[in-house]
């Protein structure tokens, strides 16, 4: 996983806006194909599902991008839709290869998370 500083976010903060509907961002893909020069984006969600679930609070649900399909717990086998494994009560499932463009479609359409971030190893709490 790949971590970010300070001035990496600082910049990030900085970027325009992204559009807030799902309809909007499938516009602008629409418009501009190609635009990801192949760029392909993993997301796996990560719930706890311990005994102290109350405790986790939001912390407890996330989303993170990954920049290859999550590996499986046991076999160590590649995964891009589907089941990860569970490890230490921390629940993880694929969810699939994006675009950027379709990473941020989805984050909003499936979590309500609106102009994320993409940048490789971040999280979103859900």
């Amino acid at each position: 996983m790949t971590r970010i500083d300070t001035a990496e976010k600082q910049q990030g903060a900085n970027k325009p806006r992204q559009p807030a509907t799902v309809e909007e961002q499938a516009a602008i893909v629409a418009e501009h194909p190609g635009g990801t020069d192949g760029i392909k984006l993993y997301l796996v969600e990560i719930i706890y599902i311990g005994p102290n679930r109350a405790s986790k609070g939001r912390h407890g649900h996330k989303v993170r991008v990954l920049r290859e399909p999550g590996r499986k717990n046991m076999s160590g086998e590649p995964c891009i839709s589907g089941w990860l494994g569970t490890t230490d009560d921390w629940h993880k499932e694929a969810l699939g290869e994006f675009t950027p463009e379709t990473a941020a479609c989805y984050l909003l359409a499936e979590f309500g998370i609106a102009d994320p971030d993409l940048t490789l190893g971040n999280e979103f709490y859900v």
